[in-house]
């Protein structure tokens, strides 16, 4: 598990509500929010700070092709296995 920012693109030509996901250093760009989890992930991210927590992940040939994200509130408890 690692932590992810979220990153809005207000300025993506194909999306304005577009939100990005990158890697723990924000030197890649690891995909994006699927479009029908955008409202509830932008409205979560301007109420209050996130933690974004990557805790699954699927690799084919040495490429990463899926991710599964976990989202909560900054002060939320999340108690690893």
């Amino acid at each position: 598990m690692f932590l992810v920012p979220l990153i809005p693109e207000p300025e993506n030509p194909h999306d304005s509500k577009a939100i990005a996901v990158y890697n723990e250093n924000q030197t890649q760009k690891a995909g994006y929010v699927p479009k029908e989890r955008i409202a509830d992930v932008a409205r979560l991210l301007e109420e209050e700070p996130v933690r974004c927590i990557c805790i699954w992940e699927t690799v084919k040939e040495k490429q990463r092709v899926n991710i599964r994200l976990l989202i909560a509130r900054h002060n939320t408890r999340i108690k690893l296995p």
